[in-house]
């Protein structure tokens, strides 16, 4: 029998090797298969081992992690440039607390000047009382310079807007340059990886176990 046949064999469970291995063995060294006939002991196996293995989401969820980590690897590099703002309310006025719905327009109105986008743009309240606000604004890009510009022009676009004029705004921290790429998120990609491979495994054992159920009534 060939390595290939061979290997293609372990994918069987082992009760059923031990049992008719040397059977089916002699079976195939008479037939002498091709390479249909391997797929079709390897299939064979595949779908025995799913009927039997409880551990197949398991084995899934490794693959799916695996799968979402070598995505993360893949991906290009991105740069984040921030700027930090403070608003303070106006004493004349009656203190609010601030929303980040107050900013929507501003920043909208910034990424279409700046050509960015909305999915690369986060806005991270540092600290919100009725006295004052400190806010982070970043911006994501493969690319350093488009980085700091769009991080600049919301910068713009939140101090010429209407809650900054009615609050006294100062930027404590102005957008810079980045030279260094932002770690991949190689925990997110690992982690719904293996939560995508742990419910496909959990779902093909449960239908082949249902199409078992279904051949013997």
């Amino acid at each position: 029998m060939s390595p290939l046949f061979r290997w293609a064999m372990r994918v069987y469970p082992a009760p059923w090797r031990r049992r008719y291995a040397r059977e089916f063995e002699a079976l195939l060294d008479d037939l002498r298969p091709g390479w249909r006939e391997l797929w079709d002991v390897f299939k064979g196996g595949l779908t025995m081992r799913i009927a039997t293995w409880s551990s197949v989401p398991a084995a899934c969820a490794v693959v799916g992690g695996l799968a979402g980590g070598l995505v993360a690897y893949r991906m290009p590099a991105v740069y984040a440039s921030s700027a930090t703002i403070r608003l303070a309310a106006d004493p004349a006025g009656s203190p609010t607390r601030f929303r980040r719905a107050d900013l929507r327009v501003s920043v909208d109105d910034a990424l279409a000047a700046t050509h960015g986008r909305p999915g690369a743009t986060s806005v991270m309240l540092l600290h919100n009382t009725e006295g004052q606000t400190t806010l982070r604004v970043t911006y994501e890009d493969p690319r350093p310079e488009q980085a700091r510009r769009v991080a600049a022009g919301l910068t713009s676009a939140i101090l010429a807007g209407p809650t900054a004029k009615a609050r006294t705004a100062q930027v404590v921290e102005a957008p810079s340059l980045p030279t260094t790429p932002v770690a991949a998120a190689y925990a997110t990609s690992v982690g719904t990886g293996c939560a995508a491979g742990l419910a496909l495994g959990g779902i093909s054992v449960l239908i082949q176990r249902r199409r078992a159920r279904a051949g013997t009534a």
